[in-house]
Order: C-alpha cells, then sequence, then structure tokens
C-alpha cells in the first residue's frame, strides 16, 4: 500500500505549543553564545536547530510528534540508502555499541557515501533503484507504523529484490574501483568534503575534526564486499550478480578491485587485528 498519514487531530499545535517551542530554541541559542561567548553566526543557528531535531526528547510533545512523522514520511520515501547502509550499518557509531573513538564511523559521513555512490551509479540509475525500493517499502508495508518497527526493515533488507538492487548497486561502484589507488583517493575526498560543509570551521571538537582515513576505507569495504575474512573470497551474492548482469570487461574491473583489495586488507591487518576481529564477528 501506499504511504498515506491520516489525520491525526493529537497532533495539530496550538498557540501554546508554539510559544514553548520558542522558549526551548531561545534558551538553546542562548545557551550557544554563552558557551562561545561571541555573538551568534548563521552556522551557529544551523547547527543549533540541528542539534534540536536530534533531540526531540527535549521539544514540546506535539512537536516531538511532527518531527516522528516527518522521520516516518522520510524513511518511507527513501529506503534505498536504508538497503545500502545495511551492508556496514554494524561500523556505525551507536551508544551501546562502538564509538568514533573505537573506530566507529560517524553517521555524519552518509551523505558523503550516498553522494560517491550516486556519482558512480548517475542520476538516472539511482533515482530508477530508488523508486523499485520504495515500490518493495509499499508492497511489504500494512500502515505507516511498520516503517517504526525494526523487524519490519530486517524482512525487507533479506527481501530477494532488495537484495538484487544492493548486489548490484555494490557491483557496478566496484567496477569503478579497477584504478584502486586513485579511486579510494577520491572516495575518502568525497565523503571528507562532505564532511567539511556539515561542519562549523570553527568547531574544535573531536567529532568536528573526525575524517574519514584509509584504515576506516578498509574496513568499509571489506564489510561490503568481502564474504569471509579468512579467505577474503568476494561475496557469493555479487559473483552471481556480475555473472547474470555484467560484461566480461565489467568482471574483470571488478576482479582487479577485489586483488587491490584483498592486499589492502592484509597491509592494515598486519596493522591492526583489531578490523579483522571486528570484521570476521558480523559474518559469524
Amino acid at each position: 500500500m501506499a504511504y498515506s498519514e491520516p489525520y491525526n487531530d493529537n497532533s495539530q499545535l496550538n498557540i501554546d505549543d508554539v510559544h514553548e517551542l520558542l522558549r526551548v530554541i531561545q534558551v538553546a541559542l542562548i545557551d550557544r553564545i554563552e558557551e562561545r561567548h561571541a555573538a551568534l553566526t548563521e552556522a551557529d543557528v544551523t547547527k543549533v536547530i540541528s542539534e534540536l531535531a536530534s533531540n526531540p526528547e527535549i521539544l514540546p510533545s506535539k512537536v516531538t510528534q511532527a518531527i516522528k512523522l516527518q522521520q516516518v514520511q522520510e524513511m518511507g520515501r527513501d529506503p534505498l540508502s536504508r538497503i545500502l547502509i545495511e551492508q556496514f550499518s554494524k561500523m556505525l557509531e551507536s551508544p551501546d555499541q562502538r564509538t568514533v573513538k573505537q573506530g566507529a564511523l560517524p553517521r555524519s559521513m552518509l551523505s558523503g557515501f550516498l553522494a560517491a555512490v550516486r556519482l558512480m551509479l548517475g542520476n538516472t540509475v539511482f533515482e530508477t533503484l530508488r523508486a523499485r525500493s520504495i515500490a518493495i517499502v509499499e508492497r511489504r508495508m500494512s500502515d505507516s507504523d511498520d516503517l517504526l518497527e525494526t523487524p519490519f526493515w530486517k524482512e525487507l533488507y533479506s527481501d530477494p529484490e532488495s537484495q538484487d538492487i544492493s548486489s548490484f548497486i555494490y557491483c557496478t561502484a566496484a567496477t569503478y574501483f579497477s584504478n584502486y589507488p586513485r579511486r579510494k583517493i577520491w572516495f575518502l575526498r568525497v565523503i571528507n568534503d562532505s564532511i567539511d560543509l556539515q561542519n562549523d570551521p570553527r568547531d574544535e571538537s573531536e567529532e568536528a575534526r573526525w575524517r574519514m582515513g584509509e584504515s576506516h576505507f578498509v574496513e568499509l569495504f571489506a564489510r561490503i564486499y568481502i564474504e569471509d575474512m579468512k579467505t577474503l573470497d568476494l561475496r557469493h551474492s555479487y559473483i552471481q550478480t556480475l555473472e547474470e548482469h555484467f560484461s566480461a570487461d565489467d568482471r574483470a574491473k571488478v576482479s582487479e578491485m577485489t586483488k587491490c583489495l584483498k592486499a589492502d586488507i592484509k597491509s592494515t591487518l598486519s596493522k591492526s587485528r583489531m578490523i579483522a576481529n571486528r570484521v570476521t564477528a558480523v559474518r559469524r
């Protein structure tokens, strides 16, 4: 079924809700001024608003509900991003798992990652596959509440069509990495440039200073492409996709990428066994 949010009078904001929201924003802006001991800039205001949206528990209840409804709509509109990110979701920072200090990826890198994927696929192919992923959601869900349930997404990720989409995209991306050293530099630059645009250049916090490095890249690609960290074989599903949908020339490019990735993994793992342990644990 297509997503359609029912009318809910309880979610309608009244003037008191608006006043309360403005009070929360006022307090947050004043705190920002006191923290920085300087006048607010456009970047400061943007950061404060972003932080408030990321922490809806401090907002008036009806505003929180409105944010939740928007998130539901966004999740339903862009399941393709979720399908792609699922391949390395265990690598993302999480309070109950790994932190950025422990080598996890901050979620701020995701927009750059998806931008890189779009550049490699091209807008037409990317949007076609996005439409297919939305159709999968509409086919599988019974109502909008499904989009908030973890089991729904787990089942969607294992849907054969979702798997086909993911395999096709990552195989296509792999063909661009036959010139592995140069493409790796490009990939890191796209992600780090995206992070630069998101951060206030005056923010000197550890989170703001984080940039994706080669060890992050190697673990990310190991999670995406490698079936078994002992044999370093390419994912079996990718091999099937390559045989069914890609030319001999493209298969040769992926073979070259895989060879370079294996060498990169061995070199990196000789420096850090932690990466091997983390990737292998996901495969179990």
